[in-house]
Formats: C-alpha cells, sequence, structure tokens
C-alpha cells in the first residue's frame, strides 16, 4: 500500500471536469437495465466524448450471459456491446420494449451496452466481466465522525492476465458519497479507514480497478457485495464549566459538617472539632460565662499553613467582679456585703465581752 487517498468521489468510468465535460445525453425517452446489476452512486460517465448518468453496473463472469431490458422508439433501434475501446462485440436490431440475452467474453474487464437511435448513441449501461473475487467487511454501525475500519478481501480467479491497479471502499447514499483509494499489488488483503462526518444510513461496498484506462480511468475488474452501514450522530458534550471556584473546594461560608472554608481559601476548624492526633483545633468560640467564666474571644486568624491559631482575648468586664454568688437565690450587691460583716464583727465584740 503506497498511499491512501480519502475523500475521492467515486469514478467507475470516466467522469470529466465539470468545465470541460460534455453535455449529458437526453434519455428521457430510453431505457436500458442489465439484470442482476448492482447499484452504486448515480454519477456521470464520460465515453466516446458524450457523457452519460449511470447508477447501477451489470455485473458477469468471464463466458457468462447478460440479460438485457431496453424500451426505444417502436420502428427501431439498436442495442450493441461494446468493448472499452468502443470496438463493437455484437449487436441486436430491436424496437419498442425489447429484451434480448448477451454473451459475454471470456476476457476481464469493462465493457458497455449501448442503446443507439439512428446511429445516434442515447444511451449505456456499463457491465464487468469480472476478473477477481472481492469481499468487504466492514462493522454495521459507526459513529459520525469517528473512522471505520474496512478489509478488502483480493483474489485472482484462474485464467487473469490483469493486474490491480487498485482498490476502492465506497460508503454512501442518496446525498453522499466518500470513497477512500488505495494502491494495488496484487491480490491479497487490504486495510483501511473510512471516515463519514454525517450521520445516516449508507450502503458500502468494494472495487478492484485495473491498469488499463477508459477515457482516462482505470477500468473496473470486479465489485463486491453490498453492506448496510448506520451512522449515528455524534454525542453532545453537555458538560458545564466549572464557575464555583474550581478546586477549592466548598464555598466560602459552607460548611461540610468538619471545617468552613474563609475567603482567603484557608480552611478553619469549627467550634465543634477536636484534636485527633492529626492536626490541631482550636474553638472559634469559648465558653460562656456561667460555663468556667472568662469572656468571648475576637476572630481566629489563619497562617500558612492552614492550622488555626487563637488571637489574643479581651480582659473580663468588671461587671464581672460587681457580682459575687450567695447562698441565696441570685447574686448580692456590694452594700448588702457590708451590711453583713458590719453584723459580724458587731457579734464577734459582744462575744468577746
Amino acid at each position: 500500500m503506497k498511499r491512501l487517498l480519502v475523500g475521492v468521489t467515486l469514478c467507475l468510468l470516466a467522469v470529466g471536469a465539470a468545465a470541460t465535460a460534455s453535455p449529458v445525453v437526453a434519455q428521457d425517452d430510453y431505457s436500458l437495465t442489465v439484470e442482476n446489476s448492482l447499484d452504486v452512486p448515480t454519477q456521470n460517465v464520460e465515453y466516446g466524448g458524450d457523457t452519460y448518468e449511470i447508477s447501477s453496473i451489470g455485473v458477469v463472469d468471464p463466458g457468462g450471459t447478460v440479460q438485457v431490458s431496453a424500451s426505444g422508439p417502436s420502428d427501431g433501434y439498436e442495442i450493441a456491446l461494446l468493448t472499452g475501446d468502443e470496438d463493437v462485440a455484437d449487436s441486436r436490431q430491436v424496437s419498442g420494449d425489447a429484451s434480448t440475452t448477451f454473451s459475454m467474453s471470456s476476457r476481464t474487464g469493462t465493457y458497455f451496452l449501448a442503446l443507439n437511435v439512428d446511429g445516434e448513441r442515447e444511451r449505456i449501461q456499463p457491465v464487468v466481466v469480472e476478473g477477481y473475487d472481492v469481499s468487504l467487511s466492514i462493522p454495521e454501525n459507526a459513529t459520525e465522525g469517528e473512522p471505520v475500519d474496512a478489509t478488502v478481501d483480493v483474489e485472482r480467479r484462474d485464467g487473469t492476465r490483469k493486474d490491480v491497479e487498485s482498490v476502492e471502499v465506497v460508503l454512501w447514499n442518496d446525498d453522499y458519497n466518500r470513497t477512500v483509494t488505495i494502491d494495488g499489488d496484487g491480490e491479497g488483503q487490504y486495510n483501511t479507514t473510512v471516515t463519514v462526518d454525517e450521520p445516516g444510513n449508507f450502503t458500502a461496498h468494494a472495487t478492484v480497478r485495473g491498469e488499463q484506462t477508459i477515457d482516462g480511468e482505470n477500468e473496473l475488474l470486479a465489485l463486491s457485495d453490498r453492506h448496510e452501514v448506520n451512522v449515528s450522530a455524534a454525542p453532545e458534550d453537555d458538560s458545564d464549566d466549572d464557575t464555583d471556584g474550581g478546586d477549592s473546594g466548598a464555598s466560602a461560608g459552607e460548611t461540610d459538617g468538619n471545617a468552613t472554608e474563609t475567603p482567603d481559601g484557608n480552611a478553619t476548624a469549627t467550634a465543634t472539632e477536636a484534636a485527633d492526633g492529626d492536626g490541631t483545633a482550636t474553638p472559634t468560640e469559648t465558653p460562656t460565662e456561667g460555663e468556667g467564666g472568662g469572656a468571648e474571644p475576637e476572630d481566629t486568624e489563619t497562617d500558612d499553613g492552614g492550622v488555626v491559631t487563637p488571637a489574643d482575648t479581651t480582659e473580663p468586664d468588671e461587671s464581672a467582679d460587681e457580682e459575687t454568688p450567695t447562698a441565696g437565690d441570685g447574686p448580692v450587691g456590694l452594700p448588702g456585703m457590708l451590711s453583713a460583716l458590719a453584723a459580724a464583727l458587731a457579734a464577734l465584740r459582744l462575744r468577746r465581752h
């Protein structure tokens, strides 16, 4: 395999460039078909200086026969069997709707059946006398935009003298045609890939071309059976961009039960978290008065290592010393304390006398 050409439009025989091709011959009033033909992508084919539209190709074994059906003028017309060089191999005079049979040569290659009216060629139908057995292996399902593996097996038939020039894999439907061409080096196995850039149901087949050319295109030596390939649409990418703070975890103010993230990205332990040996957690608030005394600390700060350290605490308010508990039901003021002290001193003096 020397090179791989992707996206080459299938030209079974000869398709001239749009700027130079001859006008397509009018064929609305005539028909010419061959029994057991294989469908191909509809295309314009150049032969003998004129351009014709074809959509099928007849296939026959060397020395076999082809059944031809045609319709033309009721006063008569000709159906001729031509070689690639336009030599007449056989012909029939018929009229109206007609059917006839032609015996094909044992020489492999591409031939043409032509419908002629008053010496003018109105329609042609290619017929291939196959010199090779060719088969195509390709998956039944594929995905849009992804390569599909295809394998073509080519085996020379006995008596075939013509060599393989190229092998083609064609994936097509009424609106699409993708062809991969592989340089041939004889019989054997050819591996390639085909990529289809739109979804749909397609037909796939392989062709073998020889070295001889017809109007600039290499002649056909064999065609494979058809395979159906379903190409599904590529899955849509429905992932959304992360706009909630990247990898920083929970946003500021959100908690996960163990930590609260501060605006600078450092995690501070909550008041209920205790040291577990793996790190030190300091409470963000201290017990209130009545639970051990002391004033509530100011906001905490974090260092660069993410360890929480307490800020300096404030001194207790003076009001904390103004009231002391007694044996009664509630706190006693300073005047009461002085009165009690005076009463105790008076009792002590009386006891000394």
